[in-house]
């Protein structure tokens, strides 16, 4: 079951990823955004880290390897502001 969330949220993200460019083409920008909360909450902490603990624990079994420190995964790495951030353009430049 976890590799088929895993494979799930995956998925969606490429689609998103194909929504993305063609509401990017359609300039129908409240789609993007809309595309853009979807990959949000399905790259969501609370919805990733278990499966990705469960995952861990699941290699290891199959492995023979010892299981994960139970606190080794108690959240995301945290990304810098400028790198999580985006460009953002006026709709001067975004409309021709």
């Amino acid at each position: 079951m976890t590799l088929d969330e895993i494979r799930a949220i995956s998925s969606r993200l490429s689609e998103c990823r194909f929504d993305i460019d063609g509401h990017v083409a359609d300039n129908d920008y409240q789609a993007v955004e809309q595309s853009a909360y979807e990959i949000r909450g399905a790259t969501d902490a609370g919805r990733l880290l278990p499966l990705v603990r469960r995952a861990m624990l699941l290699l290891a079994l199959r492995d023979g390897t010892p299981p994960p420190a139970a606190g080794a995964l108690e959240a995301l790495p945290e990304t810098a502001p400028a790198e999580a951030g985006h460009p953002a353009l006026p709709l001067e430049e975004l409309m021709p």
